[in-house]
């Protein structure tokens, strides 16, 4: 009997001592640590029963009815926890403690070996039994072989167990049977059943430990094809490079289709020696927070590709370990196009508000120059009347001539101010534009230093232009005269002009124009140059930056020639480095060849005449002088001051008017409105 206890001790230890093996040594599910606490107790009252004879019988039979009791209860627990349910009551250990005082007390008063069978019975079963149950409703949690087995095995040590208990009450002199061939059988059973209990929580856990190993490389594969089709699909640039020295380890397509560089290409490579940063110091920075593990979030910089083309980005980057290496992960976004809309954007609005100020400006300078120029036509004419009665050398003679000198240099600045303002009137004729630059060629050699080279260079055939020659001059000498301000000390001014076909994206940006075939002039100096400060303004009306005075620096000079330009529906480009001079470019549209082909005819100078001419004005002093003039060249005038007026003449006598000059703006009734009624009346 001594030989199977001591068998069945090591067996049990032996279990219970691989499953605390298994248990530090690997990884283990919830309740693996109760199942193998309950080994442990179970194997401990095998040495009870061994222990019987070395230790005070009645000592050893209450620590044996109280071990095996709590070892069935820590199986209940460990079961209740490997199927993730809720652990057990604290009551549950009390199951043991009430068994081991009951066995204490049959040995302190009533000595019945029937009595503490039954109660071990009891306190041993009771848990199992729950435990099997468990199992067995939660199969479909585990789904495997040994939950049955172990299911199995509970509920037949409970019942093995059980049975004994029933046993030791119906057979007489129970205590007797110690040591007989049916007690070493019910040894044997339990101990069979107790290995085999081990054995399946052994399995049970391997194969829980498979499943879910097999779940995680489930789960891994399906990470790693996220990452793939991640990696590969993404439009953005992606590619990984150690963080030690910089050497790509992998990119994926769309790098390769923004940088031009194969992913071979890439992989033999590091990012230095590749060049992808414009800016070294962009990079330096971007390192700088990577080693720091610090991520880089949507940081604007400029990439080089393999062909040279500099693109604007957005690069993103966070550092990652691949084994026990430190690699950067970037992530790039081309958003050149993006910065070129907001860039044509600003443009636009910056032409806007430009032409908006402009306009305003011209609203009112166009006010003012009608009104001086009133008083201009006045003083010049009245002027040129007393001037008709004296020869030179007479008293007043010379006076009069400064007036008029004046008084022209005068309306030649509201003329500025009327064509700045784009409300001047422009008598266009077909034009060859290298015409003009030779005349004003010959105009700037006489009046820019010696030291100033004038180069031309005029493309034979050049596409004729619509325009108004005396803007054209005018523009022409504007432009000359800057170019000299701006070398002082000598250089060369040249004048280009050639034909050019302009494109749809070329004038989508400049609204003003529109593609086709255009005559480009081209004037460029050697000068000083103009400092980027200014650029922005040099269009603006009055604003200098030479001395002014009657002739130059009136602050009118560019304002003038952007106004000449677009009056003929053409665009002028500037550019200027300090140092190096400034390049002006205007494009003008050209006429079809038909409309250029077209002769144009003389006009005859103007004779003298006896008709009557009803002249309509209501500026008295501008009147007067409309009137006086006419009256000069021989012609009979009659002077109104509305259009109501001269309705009521013209009825009375269109019979003797041979003409009507009519004002546009007056009081009353204005001269559109007059000229319809004067239709009314002669057709």
């Amino acid at each position: 009997m001594h030989l199977l206890v001591i068998t069945a001790t090591v067996l049990t230890g032996f279990l219970t001592l691989t499953m605390a093996f298994y248990y530090f040594s690997r990884v283990t599910f919830p309740g693996f640590g109760k199942w193998t606490i309950g080994g442990g107790l179970i194997a401990s009252g095998y040495v009870m029963i061994a222990l019987r004879g070395v230790l005070p019988t009645s000592l050893a039979i209450v620590i044996q009815n109280f071990l095996f009791p709590l070892a069935a209860v820590f199986y209940l627990g460990g079961t209740r926890s490997f199927l993730g349910l809720s652990d057990i009551s604290r009551k549950w250990y009390l199951l043991p403690l009430a068994n081991a005082l009951f066995a204490a007390g049959t040995v302190c008063w009533f000595d019945s070996a029937a009595w503490r069978t039954l109660m071990v019975s009891f306190a041993f079963s009771v848990p199992h039994l729950v435990t099997s149950y468990i199992i067995f409703k939660d199969y479909s949690k585990t789904k495997s072989v040994f939950s049955l087995v172990l299911g199995t095995e509970m509920a037949s040590a409970s019942a093995l167990l059980f049975g004994w208990a029933i046993f030791s009450f119906t057979v007489s002199d129970f205590h007797l049977l110690t040591g007989t061939l049916a007690h070493a059988g019910f040894f044997i059973s339990l101990m069979v059943l107790q290995i085999v209990i081990t054995f399946s929580f052994l399995m049970l856990n391997a194969e829980r430990s498979n499943r879910e190993l097999l779940l995680a490389q489930d789960a891994l594969r399906f990470s790693q094809e996220k990452y793939s089709k991640a990696f590969k699909g993404t439009p953005d640039s992606i590619s990984i490079s150690r963080m030690s020295d910089g050497k790509i380890v992998e990119v994926n397509e769309a790098f390769s289709l923004l940088t031009g560089y194969s992913r071979a290409e890439a992989l033999e490579s590091s990012t230095v020696a590749l060049t992808l940063w414009e800016n070294h110091q962009d990079r330096d920075r971007v390192v700088a927070l990577l080693r720091d593990g610090k991520s880089v979030r949507d940081h604007e910089a400029k990439f080089r590709t393999k062909s040279g083309q500099i693109l604007d980005c957005l690069y993103s980057g966070d550092t990652i370990f691949l084994g026990d290496e430190v690699h950067v992960l970037s992530v790039v976004r081309d958003i050149s196009d993006r910065k070129r809309a907001e860039a044509e954007r600003e443009s636009y609005r910056s032409q806007l508000l430009q032409s908006q100020k402009m306009q305003a400006l011209g609203t009112l300078a166009a006010g003012i120059a009608h009104d001086f120029n009133n008083m201009l036509q006045v003083i010049l004419g009245y002027s040129d009347l007393l001037l008709l009665g004296k020869k030179k050398g007479e008293p007043g003679y010379s006076e009069l001539k400064k007036i008029i000198k004046t008084s022209e240099d005068a309306r030649d600045l509201v003329q500025k101010i009327r064509v700045f303002s784009r409300r001047a009137d422009i008598q266009p004729i077909p034009l060859d534009l290298n015409k003009s630059v030779r005349e004003v060629e010959n105009f700037l050699r006489q009046t820019l230093p010696g030291t100033i080279d004038i180069e031309t260079h005029l493309t034979e055939n050049l596409a004729t232009i619509n325009a108004d020659p005396g803007l054209m001059n005018q523009m022409l000498m504007n432009l000359g005269i800057n170019a000299g301000e701006a070398m002082r000390d000598g250089g060369t001014l040249t004048v280009e002009t050639g034909n050019i076909q302009l494109e749809k994206d070329f004038c989508q940006p400049h609204p003003v124009l529109e593609p086709g075939l255009h005559v480009l002039l081209m004037i460029s100096d050697t000068g000083r140059g103009i400092a980027s400060e200014h650029l922005d303004r040099l269009f603006d009306p009055f604003y200098s930056t030479k001395t002014r005075d009657y002739h130059k620096g009136t602050g009118l000079g560019l304002p003038v020639v952007q106004g000449i330009v677009e009056l003929h529906k053409g665009f002028i480009d500037l550019r200027s480095d300090v140092g190096k001079g400034t390049t002006f470019k205007i494009y003008l549209p050209a006429m079809e060849t038909a409309q250029a082909q077209k002769a144009q005819e003389e006009l005859p100078a103007p004779p003298r005449g006896t008709e009557t001419i009803l002249l309509v004005e209501d500026e008295e002093i501008v009147r007067n002088l409309g009137r006086d003039t006419l009256e000069q060249f021989g012609y009979t005038v009659i002077a109104v001051a509305d259009g109501q007026e001269a309705v009521q003449v013209y009825e009375k006598e269109k019979d003797s008017i041979a003409l009507v000059i009519l004002d546009i703006i007056m009081p009353r009734m204005d001269g559109r409105q007059s000229i319809e009624e004067l239709l009314k009346l002669n057709p």
